[in-house]
């Protein structure tokens, strides 16, 4: 739940999906005016892309989770996470930070995937993560992190930070206001990152290159 309508606003080179960790070093001092305020009255701030600071823009909220460590000089390093979309109604400059009245983004066509769509995305999500060299350890918690949440909601926004799609294609997936699509938008990447190792293993086996040779 939002905490309030006018919020301040962190612009930044990334998107934030709701129950992502946010790491960040506060250094500029608008931010660390801003981090102060939001600390004090436990509040929360917006994250969206730098380039969309205006009006229709759709962001998440973010919450202060820690601050690891305080300097001298004013900086922090603080953890936050993600929690509820949201998209701008107006953007305002009173202060040395930027704030922005803002809606909640709901969705508006909760028509579910079928059992198939999401199985199906889950199983290429699998085989993407065979693909990363993890640790045993690390891949169970990835797995069960995916199994644990909501599949009609947050599981597309791990699984979409995960695989590592570009801004736009973030940017695609936190606007979607269908759940049913947001599987659609996974699976299409998925499949497509499929196909593309697929085809560089086939290049592979096809060539004559030894890498024992280098």
């Amino acid at each position: 739940m939002l905490h309030r309508d006018i919020i301040p606003l962190f612009p930044l080179q990334k998107v934030l999906f709701p129950r992502m960790i946010l790491p960040l070093h506060i250094f500029e001092e608008r931010y660390k005016e801003m981090i102060a305020h939001c600390r004090e009255f436990n509040r929360p701030f917006g994250v969206l892309l730098a380039d969309e600071v205006e009006r229709g823009a759709v962001g998440t909220t973010a919450t202060i989770q820690r601050v690891l460590h305080e300097y001298e000089d004013g900086r922090m390093d603080i953890i936050a996470v993600g929690e509820e979309r949201f998209k701008v109604t107006d953007v305002i400059y009173e202060q040395s930070y930027i704030k922005a009245e803002i809606k909640p983004l709901v969705d508006v066509n909760t028509l579910a995937a079928s059992a198939r769509e999401v199985e199906g995305m889950l199983d290429l999500f699998r085989g993407f993560i065979d693909r990363l060299g993890l640790e045993e350890k690390q891949r169970e918690q990835l797995e069960e992190l995916v199994i644990d949440l909501e599949l009609e909601r947050e599981v597309s926004y791990v699984i979409g930070q995960t695989i590592g799609l570009d801004n736009e294609s973030q940017r695609s997936l936190l606007q979607q206001r269908s759940p049913k699509e947001r599987i659609k938008l996974l699976l299409h990447e998925l499949k497509r990152y499929d196909l593309l190792h697929e085809r560089a293993r086939q290049l592979f086996e096809n060539s004559d290159f030894d890498p024992s040779a280098n």
